[in-house]
């Protein structure tokens, strides 16, 4: 659409083009017919002729060279324009693809941050019941056992409970060393 709009023809730009032509052949004109004069009045005996035409020419000449220079000058600076907004545009779209994907990682950082608080609390209530649950097997440990047998009051099967005891101490020491171990990595009391 861009490249469509500057090849289209504009025509205040057509108009402003016609009368930069139009004023250079102008001036052009002019100064060949006072270069020509001058030197028509050169050949001439008249000094006084040939030093006013001489100063017209020189008028003449200086303005030519002003309205050539600038319209010779003119395009390569309208072609720079163009390079220059091009590039301008390229950066807006850059700039806006980094803001999307600035908003895209704040939203992913956020996210993060919200499941490391949810897990970090996941942790801290499995850490609180691990500790419990170390509690009351510790408990479990220290009371005592109960009468299981016949009339006399023998304990029945001392080494079932003596196993399960061990069993008990074995659960306890490793739910102990993994409480231990959540409160290394991560500051847990």
């Amino acid at each position: 659409m861009d490249d469509r709009k500057r090849t289209s023809l504009d025509p205040l730009q057509v108009l402003r083009e016609g009368t930069a032509v139009v004023i250079s052949m102008v001036i052009l004109g002019l100064a060949a017919w006072t270069i020509g004069h001058t030197f028509l009045a050169a050949g001439g005996d008249s000094v006084d002729a040939y030093n006013r035409e001489k100063d017209i020419m020189l008028y003449v000449v200086s303005l030519f060279g002003t309205v050539t220079g600038y319209y010779l000058g003119r395009v390569p600076a309208e072609v720079n324009a163009r390079r220059a907004e091009t590039a301008a545009n390229a950066a807006q779209e850059q700039l806006s693809a980094s803001q999307e994907k600035l908003g895209v990682a704040t939203a992913e950082a956020t996210t993060a941050r919200a499941a490391g608080t949810r897990a970090s609390k996941r942790l801290v209530r499995a850490a609180s019941e691990l500790r419990n649950v170390s509690e009351a097997i510790g408990n479990t440990r220290r009371s005592p056992r109960p009468a299981l047998g016949g009339a006399a009051g023998i304990r029945a099967d001392d080494d079932a409970l003596e196993g399960g005891d061990r069993a008990l101490a074995e659960a306890k020491r490793r739910i102990d060393t993994l409480l231990e171990q959540l409160a290394e990595d991560d500051g847990l009391a």
